[in-house]
């Protein structure tokens, strides 16, 4: 089942390349989001013959599905990152979603249409004083590691939600259109020379000697090397891989006074939203409602949470507005929250796993992998080595 979202549907078209997916190239990337974009765009960059693979078509997974909002910073926070995985590791990969966002501002800069991307900055909300304390204490060793940081009260909380939330950080970052995001990356793609063929359904990876034999759109492909970038549908493609899919829910209204100055996160992190500069709020989040039912990969849309994301957009505006579109998505977590990126496999290599935090992640570990490819040093990937100890708990 596929639902329409705002972003893929307002986004400017790209038209994929024309003919049968060839019968035999020298890199197969399945997956035409932000990942599988990325490793394809480099690797044509660094000479190799690429032909990009996807079972619904550009965007079509979390890359043009997602809340739109552009966080620099890692999916637990910076205290919890540290613990995870050591001072250095952390501080390694808040580097890496300021240099995904250099990515995303090339894009912006190259495209042949706007991507919408508003860097006005990202408000975490706290509803407690022990909230706040953590939110305070990841805004400390943010601004240690050179984050511009600003520590907020409750005066600087929107009007409409000064009654629950007491105060939080403003960070680095923003909101931005995720379709023409994705399909300006996939433009540029299309401009240095990579072959784009969707919808072309993926059913089978194979060793094929010296190569990887793929069963796809009714043909055989041969290929040297494959890349996976499949995100929450990985258990489809490579399931030995602990990827596990996750469902987010979405929903924009129609355009509304204006409200929100930045990118809105609040209750940990399980709920995202900004207001376009069109006026339309953009809500996503309640995950944690139904765990149970939004472990799944099937898009589908949760009566609940739906009406979670309702009562918030209410709440937002002073009354109940128009709600123009709802969608879901599917993420994929992983056990320790890092992506999953390298070889795992003769000719077989992997770039999914974001955990809820592909914007910001995907683009610079997709050049991560496509750069190790070409034979360049790229030490920050061993973080995401597939055969890596699992580490922390549960994605949930």
């Amino acid at each position: 089942m596929d639902i329409p979202s705002f972003w893929r549907e307002t986004a400017p078209p790209v038209s994929v390349s024309d003919g049968e997916v060839p019968s035999e190239t020298d890199v197969l990337i399945i997956g035409a989001g932000l990942s599988g974009l990325s490793v394809a765009r480099r690797l044509r960059q660094g000479g190799r013959d690429v032909a990009v693979l996807d079972r619904v078509g550009i965007g079509g997974g979390a890359s043009a599905r997602n809340g739109g909002i552009v966080a620099p910073g890692l999916v637990d926070g910076m205290s919890l990152g540290i613990a995870r995985y050591g001072e250095d590791n952390a501080k390694t990969l808040l580097r890496m979603t300021w240099q995904s966002l250099d990515m995303i501002r090339e894009v912006a800069e190259r495209a042949p249409f706007p991507i919408e991307l508003e860097l006005a900055g990202r408000f975490t909300l706290a509803r407690d004083e022990e909230e706040l304390e953590g939110l305070h204490e990841n805004g400390r060793l943010l601004a240690a590691a050179g984050e511009r940081v600003r520590f907020a009260g409750r005066t600087d909380v929107p009007a409409p939600l000064q009654d629950a939330f007491i105060g939080g950080i403003i960070l680095e970052g923003g909101f931005v259109h995720s379709g023409r995001l994705t399909m300006g990356l996939a433009a540029l793609a299309l401009q240095d020379g990579v072959r784009i063929y969707a919808p072309s359904a993926v059913e089978a990876i194979e060793p094929a000697g010296r190569g990887v034999r793929v069963r796809a759109a009714g043909r055989v492909i041969r290929a040297r090397d494959v890349v996976v970038a499949t995100n929450g549908f990985t258990a489809r493609v490579l399931p030995t891989i602990p990827i596990l899919p996750q469902r987010g829910q979405m929903m924009v209204t129609e355009p509304l006074p204006p409200v929100l100055r930045y990118a809105m996160s609040a209750r940990r992190g399980f709920d995202y939203f900004h207001q376009r500069t069109d006026g339309r709020l953009v809500i996503g989040g309640y995950r944690d409602l139904d765990f149970a039912a939004e472990a799944t990969d099937a898009m589908a849309l949760n009566d609940e949470i739906q009406a979670a994301l309702t009562r918030l957009a209410t709440r937002i505006a002073g009354r109940a507005p128009r709600v123009e579109w709802r969608w879901s998505c599917i993420m994929g977590f992983t056990p320790d929250h890092l992506p999953i990126a390298g070889r795992v496999a003769d000719g077989v290599h992997i770039a999914a796993g974001f955990s809820g935090h592909g914007v910001v992640m995907a683009p610079m570990v997709g050049r991560l992998l496509a750069e190790r490819m070409l034979g360049m040093d790229a030490p920050a990937l061993s973080l995401f080595d597939p055969a890596r100890p699992r580490l922390g708990e549960p994605p949930l």
